[in-house]
């Protein structure tokens, strides 16, 4: 069963069922690190998540934040690889943690299916916006790269 993406309060959350986990992160506390293995994603149910990529000529880079309601980590778990990012609680963050196994298993149900794939396509457009943000505040610049249009002879 896949959680529903709703506005939906702790109280209210549709039936967890027997693989994923309630979660609770107090402030500053740390949900899942880059470079650990992708285990499985985060619904946020109320709180605020900060993400971040750590670069070794710039230190910590800031991505952005993450409002309930509202999935986490889903591209990373979906792909089975490791975290991109870490993602470390702003404030005292409230959730569930879904196992990339019920993740892969969920696209065999129609009504999830559409949901997940809204969810994926919401995380990834906010992603290369976060990517976007970040390159143009290091780099400084914004904008496409010019590019030279003469081709060599």
């Amino acid at each position: 069963m896949a959680v529903e993406l709703l506005p939906v309060g702790w109280e209210t959350l549709p039936e967890v069922t027997s693989t994923q986990k309630q979660v609770f992160f107090p402030t500053g506390s740390v949900l899942f690190r880059e470079g650990d293995r992708a285990e499985g994603a985060y619904f946020i149910l109320t709180g605020e998540v900060s993400t971040a990529m750590e670069s070794r000529s710039r230190g910590n880079l800031p991505l952005g934040y993450v409002q309930s309601p509202a999935y986490l980590a889903l591209v990373d778990s979906l792909a089975g690889e490791k975290y991109s990012c870490t993602g470390r609680a702003v404030r005292d963050t409230r959730g569930v943690f879904i196992p990339r196994s019920e993740l892969v298993a969920s696209f065999s149900n129609s009504e999830n299916k559409l949901e997940l794939l809204r969810a994926l396509a919401d995380e990834v457009n906010g992603s290369y916006r976060e990517l976007k943000a970040v390159r143009d505040r290091h780099s400084k610049r914004s904008g496409p790269r010019k590019r030279n249009s003469q081709l060599p002879a």
